[in-house]
């Protein structure tokens, strides 16, 4: 009996938290959360349609084909696809225009590509495509039939939230604080703030992925090294620009960080 009553408790705590997550969610029945911003939602359609048609189809769902801003955002709309057991799908941008200049559909900035090698084909009239599991992107016959991802907008908005201590930048919908008192130094680098920003030689890239599309450089501070950091000394004009550092510097030489999270991650 007891062992009854105990496993009904367990199914009741398990529903409600369940039911609680699904009341948290703020998509469409059938579509999934973005994974930088929650108030983004994706569907897949897998019903294979040509890349005019099948924008034609998210518009009908008051969106677009998906664009694709970042490495995070490239592998899950991937894992989306491969999930379902297809290997290839159409995505938001073409260059049929005037001057073959690809753009995204829903007008948004075009900062960030994953084109495999050969790609785009120097032809107008294309669209892109995406293939899995490589995440490359190729320009594409827009007659072909492929399944698709539509951007679509939420059911309803989750509020972003930062917890005590951080501060909330609506740009970047992202809470930022600075951690100080990591290590004391004599050696001039505590008027350095360490940055997500690393390099491996050839390319500079951001550790959560985001593209790399601005930069602050001081004049003589891009050097082949292999992480960033922010000048932060008051005494300095050239304060909240940034040098590059060696990675075993960067172990024990700085007293303070910027760290940053998503505002949904405690909506």
């Amino acid at each position: 009996m007891l062992f009854k009553l105990l496993a009904l408790v367990s199914f009741i705590s398990i529903a409600f938290g369940f039911q609680t997550i699904l009341d948290e969610n703020p998509c469409p029945k059938g579509s999934v959360q973005g994974v930088g911003n929650p108030n983004e939602c994706y569907k897949l359609i897998l019903d294979a349609k040509d890349w005019y048609s099948a924008d034609g189809v998210c518009q009908e769902l008051n969106g677009h084909l998906v664009s694709i801003h970042d490495a995070f955002s490239n592998t899950f709309f991937g894992g989306m696809v491969g999930g379902a057991g297809y290997n290839e799908f159409w995505i938001g941008a073409n260059n049929n225009n005037l001057n073959g200049t690809w753009k995204w559909i829903d007008g948004s900035s075009f900062n960030y590509d994953d084109w495999a090698p050969g790609n785009p084909q120097p032809s107008t009239a294309y669209c892109m495509s995406a293939r899995v599991p490589s995440g490359f992107w190729y320009s594409t016959d827009c007659r072909s039939e492929k399944p698709f991802v539509c951007n679509v907008p939420p059911a309803h908005s989750l509020k972003p939230s930062c917890l005590p201590g951080w501060n909330y930048f609506d740009e970047t919908k992202s809470c930022y604080k600075v951690v100080e008192g990591l290590t004391l130094t004599k050696d001039g680098s505590n008027a350095y703030t360490a940055i997500g920003l690393i390099s491996d030689g050839y390319t500079w890239k951001w550790r959560d992925g985001t593209a790399v599309d601005y930069s602050y450089w001081y004049s003589n501070g891009l050097r082949n090294e292999s992480c960033a950091v922010q000048i932060s000394s008051l005494t300095q004009s050239y304060i909240g620009q940034w040098t590059s550092w060696y990675h075993n510097q960067m172990s024990s030489s700085f007293n303070k960080a910027v760290c940053k999270i998503s505002a949904y991650a405690n909506a």
